[in-house]
This record gives C-alpha cells, structure tokens and sequence, in this order.
C-alpha cells in the first residue's frame, strides 16, 4: 500500500548507455539522470549466502517509488551520494518496490 507521507526522500534514477568503441569492446559513457522522484527508503535487509569464494553476508536496501516507465535493471540510484544498483523490481499498481545494492567504489 502506497503512504504518500512516507515518501520524503529524493532520489536520482541515472542510465549508463554503453557505447561500442570501434575495435569490437565497449566504453560506459558517464551516467545522465533520467528522473529525480520522491521515494520511500525502507529497512536495509541483511543476509547470510554462500559464494564461490565462501560465506558472504549481503545488505540490500529497499525503495519505494511510483510507477515510472522509465526504470529498469539498467538503472542505478543515487541517494545521498551512494550509488545503488537495481537487483529486482516488484511492480505494483500504485508504487514500484526496488530492491537496490550499494555499489562498491574500486
């Protein structure tokens, strides 16, 4: 269910496009906004997996947004200087639930 008062966030939507570079590879052109919309930032959720290399606990967040034709998987979210990107969307018919991971900087 959708609480409009409970989205008091702003957040960026942005797209990377990737470009073929002429000698068969690709390079990411800088990531333009698409959208700034209000959202709802809900709990962080932790998770213990296992990975190739062994076991790995996983954080991922979750946001809330209206329906936007416009998003994706492709996107990324930025929202207070952290870049996110989208793993899943549950669409719904009055809000779009994303659940997002932080992107690690390298």
């Amino acid at each position: 269910m959708l609480r409009i008062g409970s989205m008091k966030n702003r957040i960026e939507i942005l797209r990377q496009t990737i470009e073929p570079d002429g000698q068969g590879g690709y390079k990411k052109e800088k990531p333009r906004r698409i959208a700034t919309v209000w959202a709802a930032i809900l709990k962080p959720r932790f998770w213990d997996g296992d990975s190739g290399k062994g076991p790995t606990t996983a954080i991922t967040q979750g946001i809330q947004i209206r329906p936007l034709k416009a998003i994706d998987t492709d996107c990324i979210i930025r929202y207070r200087n952290t870049n996110y990107e989208i793993l899943d969307i549950e669409y719904n018919t009055d809000s779009y639930i994303l659940t997002c991971q932080a992107i690690k900087k390298r």
